[in-house]
């Protein structure tokens, strides 16, 4: 077989590979999927485990979680903020930080909730 000819049978059959996987993939990934091959299905999402009878606000489970940015990096009003001692520039710090668990590798089992040692 001559280079040329080698090379196009390698791009059929890569191509041909790619497509049933995306073909495979789509199968997967479909909500009402059947077989031993499916991941999950409308039961196991509307499954929601009686968790009323425990006083669970079922509510905000269903609720999308909150995203937002975290800055990890020490910002140009911080560097004045941590010298003052007014509590406008603390309710800022703490906006910031707020929720955050550091954990400390030098002190195991020690972990850190917004400046708060638990």
């Amino acid at each position: 077989m001559s280079g040329e000819s080698t090379e196009k049978r390698s791009i059929l059959y890569v191509s041909a590979k790619i497509q049933q996987s995306r073909i495979m993939c789509d199968q997967l990934e479909k909500l009402d999927a059947t077989g031993n091959n499916a991941m999950f299905g409308d039961d196991d999402i509307n499954f929601d485990m009686q968790l009323e009878r425990f006083d669970v606000d079922m509510g905000a489970l269903k609720e999308p979680a909150v995203e937002r940015i975290f800055p990890a990096w020490v910002q140009d009003w911080e560097e004045e903020a941590r010298k003052k001692n007014d509590c406008v520039e603390e309710a800022r710090l703490l906006t910031k930080y707020k929720g955050l668990v550091f954990n400390d590798p030098d002190s195991q089992g020690v972990h850190f909730l917004s400046g708060i040692k638990t």
